[in-house]
């Protein structure tokens, strides 16, 4: 029933009847005149690429108001693509003709290539680190999602040549993409066919309508999907939310969406050559926090992430380690993480609360500070 409903928008107002309310706003990186905007964290932390006079890519960050240009050492040219909330950042790089994935992370890159793998590219990843992305080895192009530093390749059945992309992944391991067949059918994009794969490795996907494309690029941890629709030709980006898809005013193509909502993406320009970087946000949110603490009283597990008067995250690991900018406080387990007048508190093992002093743990009693 939902696909119906996806397709029955599509296919009688061109996603015109139903669109969001809210602001898009530009995201461009300051003298070029071509800039993606693909990833989008909790901290409205942004990431993309953007070509310079001589037409060469170099990748960005977006944080606190300024532009950080991401390049790999002696590449021809830097796509970043995902960015989660340890601003860990994901994406491509060109070394003579080859494309290569790579991390970034505290300073340091780390290339992403799979066994065997001729050329590479990473797309997305979640606070979990895991990262999916597509590779080329003899036998054509794969899918792949890195965990723990393994590989595993990603190929939606077909009997016929195609390449299985996907795109996004959130923190339940839920990965959006699509399939791309070699043949299009009569010259309509019916040879792609998007997926929803679940952490159990099971899929849902769907063929497209003659003359209707969708393709998922990225998904929150609220399951809300977004990415690009071409209906009869004419090109718009979609947000499917829990069974209702909208148009994202604004928005050209939909590459990313985080869990306070924001989208981001491109938009198009009076030049059809070149596009702009855009950033969607919901009505009544503060469209760039990435300079700003988490508001008082803010506790995980309802948010993924807490950001202290530092910008240095917390967060819970998948066994309710106590994370702290990506890495276990040693020992430290807990159910909750709580942001309260400016310190950290955790609900411990033992059922007491401790309170982080910026070296250690002092006892903060059985009660909820916060209440």
């Amino acid at each position: 029933m939902r696909i119906r409903l996806i397709y029955a928008i599509l296919a009688t107002s061109a996603l015109c009847g139903a669109s969001t309310a809210g602001a898009a706003s530009k995201v461009t990186v300051p003298g070029v005149t071509f800039t993606f905007a693909t990833g989008i964290n909790d901290r409205s932390q942004i990431v993309g690429w953007f070509k310079d006079a001589a037409n060469k890519t170099h990748g960005f960050l977006r944080t606190g108001g300024q532009y950080i240009t991401i390049d790999v050492p002696n590449a021809d040219g830097t796509e970043a693509w995902g960015i989660n909330n340890l601003t860990q950042i994901v994406g491509s790089y060109l070394v003579n003709g080859q494309s290569h994935g790579f991390l970034f992370e505290n300073g340091r890159f780390t290339t992403l290539d799979p066994p065997a793998a001729t050329s590479a590219s990473a797309y997305g990843i979640n606070d979990l680190g895991q990262i999916v992305g597509i590779y080329q080895d003899g036998g054509g192009w794969h899918g792949y999602v890195r965990t723990h530093g393994q590989f595993v390749t990603i190929d939606l059945p077909n009997p016929g040549p195609s390449r299985t992309e996907p795109r996004g992944i959130n923190r339940f391991g839920q990965i959006v993409g699509y399939r791309a067949d070699s043949i299009p059918y009569s010259g309509a994009y019916c040879g792609l066919r998007n997926f929803l794969m679940e952490a159990d490795g099971s899929v849902t996907t769907q063929d497209h309508p003659f003359g209707i494309r969708l393709d998922y690029f990225g998904i929150n941890d609220r399951g809300e999907i977004v990415g690009g629709a071409l209906v009869g030709g004419i090109s718009t980006s979609f947000l499917l939310a829990f069974g209702t898809v909208s148009e994202v005013l604004g928005v050209h193509t939909a590459y990313g969406i985080n869990n306070r909502g924001q989208i981001v993406g491109v938009t198009q320009t009076d030049d059809p050559r070149l596009e702009d970087g855009v950033v969607y946000t919901p009505p009544g949110l503060v469209e760039d926090v990435s300079g700003i603490a988490s508001p008082d009283k803010t506790r995980i597990p309802l948010s993924s992430v807490i950001v202290d008067n530092d910008l240095t995250t917390w967060t819970l690991g998948p066994g309710e380690e106590i994370m702290y900018a990506g890495a276990q406080v040693v020992g430290a387990y807990g159910s909750q993480i709580l942001w309260y007048q400016g310190s950290i508190y955790v609900l411990g093992d033992d059922y007491n609360w401790w309170r982080w002093t910026g070296i250690t743990w002092t006892f903060a009693g059985p009660n909820d500070p916060a209440t």
